[in-house]
């Protein structure tokens, strides 16, 4: 799947009908979407004129031209936003812009003012108020012809209409003005109202709490008393039952009291009891936790389950991989961002910064050279787009069981999860038998509710987990019932499960292996540019229709040169059936994923687009993009105005090391948007590597990783959890009802 649809924006996501009219007043109607520029919709639209030039006309909505603006797509422009608001058609005109309009008057007829209907009892009153009147006397009005009289008192009619409604407007938008007040002040009682209900439940939570701890402190001085030992060599739990007045036991009799106190001391236990001894275990393990010299958790800490097997968190929308060694349980994977692989043990490496290819510029961060490498490192591929699917590889053949919930603030989610079989247990029981004799008392309460892995999908990312979550009340607990709520306390607890139920039809596989193979990246897309010397400005560079025998060297290194028409792989948004977007490109298939190149050189170049919309329509829209530079001055970031650009990768023919050296050599420096974290391999000091098949190798791994970096930006980050959730609602909603 394209790295650019991952984010949500498929090529369909919002169409609409633009009506144009020609300056010959013909109209035809187009039908464009979200991702065509203003420029690109007036090239479709002169291709139906070829008269006319496109530097001569342009795009107007109510006599205000658009701009040109290749950095937004054509939804971005105010006015077409405010068209679309009020009807589903856009109409536009296509103007001279070297000419005004000009108006012809039709003819030189006075066009009276228009007169408002009266009604008639109001026409009777008039006539009679002008019959009365001094100025006519007892004189009959014409019956034919219009009086100068009627015509000003007419019009002193609408003038009082006009200001009476004028007044009733201001009038009735001051009571709107008045309710919206009221609507804010009756908002702000209802707030306070909930803060005094919540300040009401604390209260009465500390209270159930002071009850709680006032019926625990009754219930020892009744002889029901826990107490637990905080010395290792000595018997960790002992109860008392009255024994004040007994003799002093025998060893023998002690031993047996011990050994079966628990028993004894609970055989007139009730359930209603239970939360009361539960929480007593609470607070007497606590205690002791806090009393412990090391501070380590317990195996009995009842609160705080224990996680058996270590687990892998994935922070976005992509898998991580899992390694699985011999049949052993998953071990998590570390991020490339935080030990990264040199190829040998540690080393203390130091930054350099070098800023003689790319300007320091504010909102963009260089990144270090490092020293101190001293063997090769690792071209490791980011877990991102390197593991595995989970859900197929180990959910999909054996029985498991889904559940789905959602969260007022974390929005839907979906949990996948199976229980081990009772082969898979045998350590497990192995390190429950080594536990102190201290657990051996609250075993009888606390039991172990067997292994289980978890996958669980939310809009942040997927969590695959093995826990083994632990039980209270293991005599009344039945081993067919799936903990999903102990379990989510464990793997998620900033979750709800109030809204959490289980999806009984077998259908949600086929779905949730098709979310699962929607989130991996397979290709990837990188755009080259060519900067020649002294040249500042993205238009320049742009404009450049070759480049020189360095960059076309480069070129050949960096993949295989295609032919576009009848490209049957990944075309990375180019055109492979009519030659429009050029005829030959760069190719190259590194470890199993393809990687298309947008070289500004082959794509087509236009003598009437000084900014060569074309070009810019294709590099402007990838996330890591070479500058391959020529001359002594650095490249500047800011020039590349595009909100899609974050990493730019700057190349340069190192001549005083390939002199030195014998043989070519490239020097590079990379620049990132803030906010995004340097990806590895790291740039090793001083930044010079052979042209080689290693330096090519180097070149392409940070490239993928460095696009996989970026999508921790805030701007990729928001569609991806955009598009995860819309994905995860409409599984819910499919299969989330109770007979689903």
């Amino acid at each position: 799947m394209d790295s650019f649809q991952s984010f949500g924006l498929c090529a369909k996501a919002l169409e609409f009908t633009l009506e144009c009219e020609f300056p010959d007043q013909t109209t035809k109607n187009y039908q464009f979407h979200s991702r065509y520029t203003v420029d690109k919709i007036k090239s479709s639209i002169l291709m139906d004129a070829p008269g006319l030039f496109k530097n001569d006309y342009a795009l107007s909505i109510d006599n205000e031209m658009l701009t040109i603006d290749f950095a937004r797509f054509i939804v971005a422009n105010p006015k077409i936003t405010q068209s679309l608001e009020n009807s589903p058609v856009v109409k536009v005109q296509l103007v001279n812009k070297n000419s005004s309009p000009t108006i012809v008057p039709k003819e030189s007829t006075i066009v009276p003012p228009p007169i408002s209907p009266i009604s008639e009892n109001r026409l009777s009153e008039l006539k009679l108020a002008l019959e009365s009147s001094p100025v006519m006397g007892h004189t009959k009005r014409p019956s034919v012809g219009p009086s100068i009289l009627d015509s000003a008192h007419l019009r002193e009619l609408r003038k009082q209409r006009e200001e009476r409604e004028k007044k009733e407007l201001k009038d009735q938008k001051n009571e709107d003005k008045e309710r919206e007040k009221e609507r804010e002040k009756e908002k702000e009682r209802e707030k306070e109202k909930e803060k005094e209900k919540e300040k009401e439940k604390e209260r009465e939570r500390v209270a159930e709490r002071e009850r709680e701890m006032a019926e625990k402190r009754a219930s020892v001085a009744q002889g029901v008393t826990i107490v637990v030992s905080t010395s290792p060599e000595k018997p960790s739990t002992s109860y008392e039952a009255d024994a004040l007045d007994s003799p002093p036991p025998s060893p023998q009799q002690a031993t047996n009291a011990e050994k079966y106190g628990t028993l004894h001391s609970f055989r007139n236990l009730t359930v209603g009891q239970v939360p009361k001894i539960k929480s007593l275990i609470f607070n007497t393990l606590d205690r002791r936790r806090s009393m412990s010299a090391k501070g380590h958790n317990s195996s009995d800490d009842l609160r705080s389950p224990s996680i058996t097997i270590q687990s892998s968190e994935r922070t976005r929308s992509h898998d991580r991989l899992t390694s699985h060694s011999g049949g052993s349980s998953p071990v998590s994977s570390s991020p490339m961002s935080a030990s990264p692989p040199t190829g040998g043990s540690k080393l203390s490496l130091s930054d350099t910064k070098d800023y003689s290819l790319i300007e320091n510029m504010r909102g963009y961060t260089v990144e270090a050279y490092k020293q101190g490498i001293t063997s090769p490192q690792e071209l490791v591929l980011s877990t991102l787009i390197t593991s595995e699917c989970w859900y197929a590889a180990n959910f999909q053949k054996d029985e498991h069981f889904n559940y789905v919930g959602e969260d007022d603030q974390h929005g839907p989610y979906i949990i996948s999860l199976f229980k081990e079989k009772d082969e898979d247990k045998d350590k497990e029981k192995d390190r429950e038998s080594l536990t102190s004799s201290s657990s051996s008392s609250s075993s009888f309460l606390v039991k172990s509710a067997g292994c289980y892995r978890i996958l669980l999908r939310t809009k942040q990312g997927d969590r695959y987990r093995t826990v083994n979550p632990k039980v209270f009340g293991s005599f009344i607990y039945s081993a067919s019932r799936v903990p999903i709520k102990e379990i989510m306390q464990i793997i998620a607890p900033e979750l709800s499960t109030k809204s959490v139920r289980k999806v009984k039809s077998g259908d949600v596989v086929k779905d949730l292996l098709k979310f699962e193979e929607r989130q991996r990246i397979k290709s990837f897309k990188f755009g080259v540019l060519y900067c020649a010397t002294n040249q500042t400005v993205e238009e320049s560079m742009f404009s450049n229709e070759y480049g020189s025998d360095d960059f076309n060297e480069f070129l050949s290194l960096l993949g295989k040169r295609i032919q576009l028409q009848g490209w049957e792989h990944y075309r990375g948004g180019l055109d492979v059936k009519n030659n429009t977007t050029g005829m030959e490109s760069i190719y190259e298939n590194y470890r199993g994923f393809e990687v298309m190149f947008h070289v500004a050189t082959m794509l087509p170049f236009s003598q009437m687009d000084s900014q060569q919309v074309e070009k810019k329509r294709h590099i402007g829209n990838d996330i890591v993009v070479i500058v391959f530079k020529e001359g002594d001055r650095p490249f500047n970031p800011n020039v590349i105005q595009s909100d899609f650009n974050h990493v730019f990768i700057v190349v340069q023919v190192d001549a005083v090391a390939s002199r030195t050296m014998g043989n070519k050599r490239y020097k590079i420096s990379i620049v990132y948007k803030e906010g995004i974290q340097p990806s590895h391999p790291y740039i090793e000091y001083p930044g010079t590597y052979e042209a080689n098949a290693s330096f090519k190798d180097y070149l392409l791994c940070k490239l993928i990783n460095s696009e996989c970096a970026s999508y921790d930006a805030p701007s990729f980050m928001i569609k991806i959890q955009r598009t995860r959730t819309a994905l995860l609602k409409d599984i819910i909603n499919t299969y989330g009802s109770l007979d689903s």
